[in-house]
């Protein structure tokens, strides 16, 4: 069972944090985390080689679907709204 965030530590809290980190960068699937209206917030390091998207491509903070092709921005859309 999880405790409250607000019950924890300041140092577990920390540590938990990178320890999430850790495991979600050292996976070889796309990790994206949106906002509520579909910003980018974050992308694991494994997300722009699978999207095939250029190493300095400025992607944070951007709507999501603009990151695909028009065919296929309709769909990402409307899994994110």
């Amino acid at each position: 069972m999880s405790m409250p965030s607000s019950t924890r530590a300041p140092a577990a809290s920390s540590q938990l944090g990178s320890l999430n980190t850790r495991i979600v960068e050292s996976v070889s699937d796309c990790v994206a985390i949106l906002a509520l209206d579909g910003q980018l917030l974050y992308l694991n390091s494994a997300g722009p080689k699978l999207m095939e998207l250029a190493a300095d491509s400025v992607i944070l903070n951007r709507p999501f679907a603009e990151l695909f092709e028009s065919d296929s921005k309709a769909a990402v859309q409307s899994g994110v709204v």
